[in-house]
């Protein structure tokens, strides 16, 4: 059975490639990306409570703008960050490597914990965006239509600063800037590589105007996420010579569930035995793909209906 095996990792069928190419990116990602949701949700429900006069509206004179058809297509990239969000972090985990992408996943986890406590410590309304005159939504191309008839109507009008549209894309562009250091071997060549991060930092700054451009968020609210990305990202580096504890963490699921080969791992190794001798474990690979697909669905339901 151990020799099979040995030789399904060199010849691996399709759907382990999928697992363990994909899946195994994948689901710290979607991990995150509920965290994320549900973090921000919370915090809404929380700070709605809160009496108005306590409600920050951080308005500048750079918010002062109409949306209108020279602006309104930014939502394209609005849109488009949530496809980014999942497919570049498979491109870090197969092509810049596992000490990248986890640094990626553990720099992301506490910028979301630390952008809910901002949340609840500075709340903020975006009541001044939507009723100001000087901000209101005066285009009738099809991209201002769809702001005003269906993002306004999920907005939850608080908790804006700092912006998590920023934070999540900002954070990607963080790792790829570490990335052109020649300290670190990725399976792309130095061209290939700087053409993809001058791609990423191109949509990175698009995703950023464009929380604003759509007023989504006042102005304040992209810098206050770079700050806050810049300064977490620069203590995760530093504090680097420890293990990485999301790496430990789903190291050890990937090696106990056959998705990793056998690595020095806490508990892995035991979860590994007892699959491999089990009759059936291959399909344990359709089933864990039938699962994270059912999450997934759950994810973009919850989206749908305004959670």
């Amino acid at each position: 059975m151990l020799d099979m095996i040995s030789k399904e990792w060199v010849h691996p069928k399709w759907y382990q490639k999928v697992v363990r190419h994909i899946f195994v990116a994948l689901l710290p990602t979607i991990i995150l990306f509920a965290l994320q949701h549900w973090l921000w949700f919370i915090a809404c429900t929380i700070v709605k409570s809160y009496p108005d006069n306590i409600l920050l509206k951080p308005w500048t004179p750079l918010d002062e703008f109409h949306v209108t058809a020279a602006n309104s297509w930014f939502v394209i990239f609005y849109g488009l960050s949530f496809a980014w969000w999942l497919i570049i972090p498979i491109i870090i985990y197969n092509v810049y490597g596992k000490k990248l992408y986890y640094r990626y996943i553990w720099t992301l986890t506490i910028m979301y914990l630390v952008g809910f406590v901002i949340f609840l410590v500075i709340p903020t309304s975006s009541s001044e965006l939507y009723a100001n005159d000087k901000a209101s939504i005066t285009g009738n191309d099809f991209f201002s239509r769809f702001i005003k008839d269906n993002m306004r109507s999920h907005n939850s009008g608080v908790c804006a600063i700092p912006s998590f549209h920023v934070i999540g894309t900002y954070s990607i562009w963080l790792v790829q800037r570490s990335s052109l250091s020649k300290k670190y071997e990725i399976k792309i060549d130095r061209k290939g590589n700087i053409i993809f991060f001058t791609i990423s930092s191109f949509f990175t700054l698009m995703v950023s105007l464009s929380i604003f451009m759509i007023h989504q968020h006042y102005f304040v609210d992209f810098p206050t996420a770079v700050v806050v990305c810049e300064i977490v990202y620069w203590i995760v580096t530093k504090l680097e010579k420890r293990p990485n504890p999301m790496q430990k963490l789903f190291t050890n699921f990937n090696v106990g569930l056959l998705f990793e080969q056998n690595q020095n791992v806490s508990w892995g190794g035991t979860w590994s035995n007892k699959i491999q001798k089990a009759k059936y474990y291959k399909l344990w690979y359709v089933l864990i793909i039938i699962l994270f697909l059912l999450i997934c669905i759950g994810l973009i339901y919850s989206f749908s209906i305004g959670l």
